[in-house]
């Protein structure tokens, strides 16, 4: 379990060295199903030949990704002679990334994430580190952050801090919350391994009272969501029985801070007409404290086996974790008695924002879940160009002058008017730059 300490910033800079040289974001992108790559960054959705794909990269690479990406125990001999020195390898593992096991090396359950222009490190396959993994929500609050100027942010519920390393490339100050000692830890080694560390602190702390009396300009957050009885006592996945235990102290909270845009991920239950969450909006009186929410629903649907059984695989891998025997018949039990307490049979995906404006309607509500696709979504897109740009200006950086795109991708900046790719790059010209690093004419 990584445990940060400034001593470990060479190492931590050492390991993006290796990652930016071997262009890591690059092979993993090209070792992904392109779909998933967009949109499911926390999970791996390789194609059955990897092993065969993988060999063909070079034994240097092959080891950075079965390591890094893929988590697999490699060969310590091999990684001293083609990809770490033996310093460097002793250094990970003093930080806690790595593990010796005889004459194997290994991550502790981390894998190292490219994720729109940043390297997160982030925990998988255990329940355990749930509190510092990335996941799809995690693309779409940055979304809605990419929309927004802003001096000062508030991450809240940080995880491994993808959502403070990404707020850095525009303000100057942020700030990161979480209440597991162990995000924290990733999150400060993070914010070194993308060299913002300047700019970015974490605290452990619940909610605002590491920042109690401080004010900002923007406020995200991809907080735990899953209704679950008390008894289980899951802090990384839980929010109480009604899955609002920390939408309420997080909005009542946030009127102190007085930031002028708040993006939260709000997944939670309902109906067929309206989730919860409506009700707890209301009862907050949003326009008479000067502020108004929209509900962008990206995902809706019936509460059916599908649904429960994620819920419960994802309850039985933390209670497997901390020792607890418990089943799945008695999970099932306890969250069908929970649906049936709170009179719901309907799951929404919320992504909700709360601006600083007196006029307009107080809450509104806009579904968008049928065009949660790449091809239709504009905020999708919008990720997907974010994407392909900051590969673009990673190369460029590097010297590199040629990228190689698939058709969907080219459609991007057959519409495009290079907006988006002049403010990353500042004095670029646009059309000569992006044909001279993609390789193709305006014409496509």
């Amino acid at each position: 379990m990584i445990k940060y300490n400034e001593q470990f910033n060479l190492a931590i800079l050492a390991l993006r060295k290796v990652l930016v040289n071997c262009n890591y974001d690059l092979l993993i992108r090209e070792l992904k199903l392109p779909l998933w790559y967009f949109r499911e960054p926390g999970f791996v959705h390789y194609g059955h030949s990897i092993n065969n794909r993988l060999e063909k990269l070079g034994k240097k690479n092959e080891l950075l990704v079965r390591l890094f990406s893929l988590a697999q125990e490699v060969d310590l001999k091999a990684v001293e002679t083609y990809l770490l020195s033996k310093d460097l390898i002793n250094e990970l593992v003093n930080l806690g990334l790595l593990l010796f096991e005889g004459d194997k090396l290994r991550t502790d359950a981390y894998s190292i994430i490219p994720f729109l222009g940043t390297y997160s490190i982030a925990t998988i396959g255990t329940a355990r580190s749930m509190g510092a993994f990335i996941g799809r929500q995690s693309y779409l609050v940055a979304t809605k952050m990419f929309e927004h100027n802003f001096e000062s942010a508030l991450d809240l519920g940080s995880g491994c801090g993808v959502l403070s390393l990404l707020a850095a490339r525009r303000a100057k100050r942020v700030v990161g919350v979480d209440i597991l000692p162990e995000a924290v830890e990733v999150g400060k080694t993070n914010a070194v391994l993308n060299n913002v560390a300047d700019r970015i602190e974490f605290f452990c702390g619940n909610m605002y009272e590491p920042v109690k009396g401080q004010e900002v300009d923007a406020i995200f957050s991809n907080t735990p969501f899953l209704a679950l009885p008390e008894k289980y006592n899951l802090v990384s996945v839980s929010s109480g029985e009604d899955g609002l235990r920390f939408l309420e102290p997080l909005i009542d909270g946030l009127f102190r801070h007085k930031p002028k845009t708040t993006a939260i991920i709000a997944n939670g239950l309902g109906n067929e007409s309206q989730p919860l969450l409506i009700n707890l909006l209301k009862k907050k009186l949003l326009s008479k404290r000067g502020y108004q929410a929209r509900l962008l629903i990206y995902s809706k649907g019936l509460i059916e086996d599908d649904f429960i059984n994620s819920a419960v695989k994802m309850v039985l891998g933390a209670c497997k974790d901390r020792g607890e025997d418990i089943t799945k018949e008695e999970i099932i039990q306890d969250l069908r008695y929970i649906y049936q307490k709170l009179k719901v049979d309907y799951y929404y995906g919320i992504i909700l924002e709360i601006e600083n404006r007196s006029s307009g309607q107080e809450i509104e509500m806009i579904d968008i879940s049928n065009k949660y696709n790449l091809g239709m979504s504009a905020s999708l897109r919008h990720e997907k160009e974010i994407s392909i740009v900051a590969e673009i200006v990673s190369m460029l950086k590097r010297g590199e002058t040629t990228l190689s795109l698939g058709f969907d991708e080219k459609e991007f900046f057959t519409t495009s008017s290079g907006v988006l790719l002049k403010d990353l790059t500042g004095r670029m010209n646009f059309n000569a730059k992006l044909e001279q690093v993609l390789g193709i004419n305006k014409k496509f």
